[in-house]
């Protein structure tokens, strides 16, 4: 049974990220893995408890991620540039950060979920900070600042970027992430596909 719920919620998670919170059916979650609607809520109750463990899910996915960012890269822009490409990824594959598209239907969770959907976001701010505080280049209060910035933009580079079906905006975001830490501003120059 612990097989079904975790293809239930890699399913629902999938869902979610491509089309939103309202993609995300018992009905269809069901129906993917072969069993009736009713099933599915004898893994998660309701559809709140669902979205909460696919939160929680993401958010230690997304830091595990960021731990082998921590362990693989020593600079400060480097590691920058592999968050960065962490959605480029997801897009890629059609998917936007679950955590954003959550908050795109903020008003329809319950407070537990935008509780872990508020944690997941502050915590990549704190990991952002942290890492452009080590360049020694910014306060902290600057690099909170532009942590704050760089979460904006990927989330709505990635709303963009959805739209065209490329990554083109998230190009441009890793491209200044990376020039953000440099000694000297270095001009913005775009990769093209």
């Amino acid at each position: 049974m612990a097989n079904v719920k975790e293809r239930l919620k890699l399913i629902a998670t999938e869902a979610a990220q491509r089309a939103g919170v309202s993609a995300v059916t018992f009905r269809e979650l069901g129906k993917a893995v072969g069993i009736k609607s009713s099933s599915v809520i004898y893994h998660f109750k309701n559809k709140d408890g669902l979205l909460l463990e696919i939160t929680k899910d993401y958010t230690n996915h997304t830091f595990s991620l960021l731990k082998d960012i921590d362990r693989d890269y020593d600079q400060a822009n480097d590691k920058l540039v592999e968050f960065v490409k962490i959605f480029e990824r997801a897009l890629v594959e059609g998917k936007i950060c679950l955590c954003a598209m959550l908050a795109s239907d903020i008003d329809s969770l319950d407070d537990k979920t935008n509780d872990a959907v508020q944690q997941y976001f502050e915590a990549l701010e704190e990991w952002i900070t942290d890492v452009i505080k080590g360049s020694d280049k910014f306060d902290t209060e600057k690099a909170s600042n532009y942590a704050k910035i760089i979460i904006s933009a990927i989330g709505g580079a990635m709303l963009l970027d959805k739209v065209v079906g490329q990554p083109k905006c998230l190009v441009a975001l890793r491209y200044w992430t990376s020039s953000l830490l440099q000694p000297k501003e270095i001009p913005l120059v775009v990769e093209t596909f």
